[in-house]
C-alpha cells in the first residue's frame, strides 16, 4: 500500500534480515541487562544484545552519550539514570533504539493507551531527524510482552492501524519506504480488509 505516495510493505519475517535501520523497541532507560528480569532473553532489544550486539561497553557509551544531544526530546536524570521520553531514537550501528515502554518497580514493561499515540508520533519525527534516506524497518510495535493499559485484549489490526494512521498524519516521507515487519501469528490477526479500505 502507499500513504501519502510512500510505499509501505507489510510482511512476515525476521526484523534483523532486514536491510537499511531496523527499529528495535527498548524501555525509557534503553537497559542493557538481558536478564529475563530488566530484558527478557526473547524480545527484539535481549535478541539485539545477545546476538548482534559485539561490544556491549560501546552500546552503553553511545546511549550516554546521546543525552547530550540535539534532540528535541532530552532524556532527564531519574535518580542517577537518564531516562526518555516514550518516542525517543538513538541510533547504534544498523539499529534505531526505540523507547518504547515505563519500566516499573514491578520489572514490567508499559504504557498508557494514549500514550501509545504519541509515542508513534514522536517515533516519526525521531525518524525524521535520524534516517538519512536509508530503509527503515520497523516492528509491529505493541504486540510483544508491552503491556498498553486500556488495551484489554492486543487488537493487532487496531495497532497496525495505528501505526499507519500515525504515519499518515506524521508527513514524514522517506523515500524509500517503510517496511512493518511481524510474526505469521501476528499476520493471521490482522483485518487486512479493514486495513485495505481505509489505506
Amino acid at each position: 500500500t502507499r500513504i501519502n505516495g510512500v510505499p509501505i510493505t507489510m510482511k512476515v519475517g525476521d526484523l534483523f534480515d532486514e536491510e537499511g535501520w531496523k527499529v528495535i523497541p527498548c524501555n525509557e532507560y534503553f537497559d542493557t541487562d538481558v536478564d529475563d528480569i530488566v530484558i527478557a532473553h526473547s524480545t527484539l532489544n535481549g535478541e539485539l544484545i545477545d546476538r548482534h550486539i559485539r561490544d556491549i561497553e560501546a552500546l552503553k557509551k553511545v546511549i550516554e552519550l546521546a543525552s547530550g544531544d540535539d534532540s528535541q526530546f532530552k532524556g532527564i536524570n531519574d535518580n542517577g539514570r537518564m531516562k526518555y521520553p516514550l518516542g525517543r531514537i538513538i541510533p547504534y550501528g544498523n539499529y534505531l533504539l526505540l523507547a518504547f515502554s515505563h519500566f516499573g518497580n514491578q520489572k514490567n514493561a508499559y504504557l498508557g493507551i494514549g500514550e501509545y499515540e504519541q509515542l508513534l508520533f514522536r517515533m516519526w519525527s525521531e525518524l525524521r531527524r535520524v534516517y538519512a534516506a536509508k530503509r527503515i524497518s520497523i516492528p509491529l510495535l505493541g504486540t510483544g510482552i508491552t503491556s498498553i493499559e486500556g488495551l484489554d485484549n492486543k487488537n493487532y489490526t487496531a495497532i497496525l492501524r495505528c501505526i499507519l494512521c500515525t504515519f499518515h498524519n506524521s508527513n514524514f516521507q522517506p523515500a524509500q519506504g517503510i517496511t512493518i515487519v511481524m510474526t505469521s501469528d501476528a499476520m493471521r490477526q490482522i483485518d487486512m480488509d479493514i486495513i485495505k479500505e481505509e489505506f
